[in-house]
């Protein structure tokens, strides 16, 4: 943890300014993933992957001349007892490598942005870009739906007229999946079948078969890691052959 007697402003004996996670010994950082809930398959490879990363890192030297400390938090995917963690890390870390969920990220925007604490959602909730404390790895959710069904298109996966099935989460993103089928479908002509879930179901052969029974062409999923093994097997199951 931070030295008592360091504040902000505060530089170390290298000139390095200290503060909340930063001594002249070492840079603590807090990732808040998922290991135990709906999205645990991943959260649990992330924060491995972390780890390995910054023992790396710490091997090579560290980062001027300070060791990375990684303090990793289990949120079991739910927003209370994230918002919870993060209040308890706050004043202790530099800034936070990773916070699995969109709805756990969009509980923490403000506070991020009060504290001016950088911070790596892994979500793809377009809302995100707004603020600078934010850094998001990839594209908006809104955005790698259009690129799939131009990709489906163009690869000629599906027909030209095709009907694709929408597996979207409620919460904002699943809202952010819709809207960029929705502009996908106006932009290309294919027609939409969406289904809404919620992100602790686990059993997808109902959607399969509505899936199966309007005659879709292709399927998108925003899903857990549970319900994408779920709709892969219900759809074996119910012979439902599509990408």
């Amino acid at each position: 943890t931070a030295a008592p007697d360091a504040t902000a402003g505060d530089k170390g004996r290298d000139g390095v300014v200290m503060g909340p996670g930063v001594t002249d010994s070492a840079i603590r950082l807090a990732t808040l993933s998922d290991m135990s809930g709906v999205f645990a398959t991943a959260g649990v490879s992330l924060a491995h992957a972390q780890k390995v990363y910054f023992d790396k890192v710490n091997a090579d030297g560290g980062i001027c001349g300070r060791k990375i400390e990684l303090d990793i938090k289990d949120t079991g995917y739910d927003v209370q007892r994230t918002v919870t963690q993060y209040a308890q890390v706050r004043n202790e870390v530099l800034g936070m490598p990773a916070i699995i969920g969109g709805p756990m990220n969009v509980a923490l925007f403000d506070k991020l942005k009060a504290d001016q604490s950088l911070a790596v959602p892994i979500s793809w909730a377009s809302s995100l870009l707004k603020s600078p404390h934010m850094m998001l790895t990839g594209p908006a959710s809104e955005y790698w739906v259009i690129n799939s069904v131009e990709y489906l298109l163009e690869e000629d996966l599906v027909p030209a007229k095709a009907k694709i099935g929408v597996v979207h989460m409620e919460g904002e993103s699943g809202d952010a999946v819709l809207a960029g089928a929705k502009a996908a479908a106006q932009l290309t002509g294919v027609t939409l079948v969406p289904q809404q879930v919620k992100a602790t179901a686990t059993d997808m052969a109902g959607v399969v078969t509505s899936f199966k029974n309007a005659g879709v062409d292709g399927i998108i999923l925003n899903s857990t890691p549970t319900m994408t093994a779920s709709v892969a097997g219900s759809a074996e199951s119910a012979g439902l052959s599509v990408p």
